[in-house]
């Protein structure tokens, strides 16, 4: 609350870590994404303690366990299904870089959102997401078994499933939190 436009400047500090790391994962060093990595996560930690100046803390740690269920539930969706989630993947990352875009600018400008709505299309993006990075994971990890790259493959699948998880908390909180009188 003391330092003006902060959420906005964590959001752009983490968009950047997250573009540098994908960007990079080819020209950078293993234990320089590593490094990212933590930054980033050290960025989310940040943004993630306002919550508990707008949601009580049963409603957060109900969120985290719904979430945790339904993380599980889409790995294993991801990880046994013979479908090929490809298409889904692409139209999923579509999704997210409008949901990006939308959620920045709503931010930038204070822009009051319907909360509900942008919480079930995000969530159905990270349905969708998360199943296809599990089905990839192992595909992409045995192309690289023995190589330099299976270090830093495994630091982007890891910030990818970390993403994937943090946000379908994220959209199940404002979800569960919007019946809180807290909002």
């Amino acid at each position: 609350y003391n330092v003006p436009m902060l959420s906005l400047i964590l959001a752009l500090a983490q968009i950047v870590l997250t573009i540098s790391i994908t960007a990079g994962i080819y020209r950078m060093k293993e234990s320089t994404m590593k490094i990212l990595y933590v930054i980033y996560a050290a960025t989310m930690g940040i943004s993630l303690t306002s919550l508990a100046y707008v949601y009580d803390l049963g409603t957060i740690a109900l969120a985290f366990v719904v979430s945790a269920v339904y993380f599980l539930c889409l790995v294993a969706i991801g990880y046994t299904t013979k479908m090929d989630l490809t298409r889904i993947g692409t139209i999923c990352i579509g999704g997210l870089i409008a949901l990006v875009i939308t959620q920045l600018l709503l931010m930038l400008f204070h822009v009051p959102m319907m909360v509900r709505l942008m919480s079930i299309v995000g969530l159905l993006i990270f349905t969708g997401l998360t199943a296809w990075d599990i089905q990839r994971l192992p595909v992409m990890l045995e192309q690289a078994e023995g190589t330099m790259m299976e270090g830093k493959l495994s630091i982007f699948m890891a910030l990818e499933l970390y993403l994937d998880f943090i946000n379908i908390f994220l959209y199940i909180l404002r979800l569960l939190g919007s019946r809180s009188s807290n909002n």
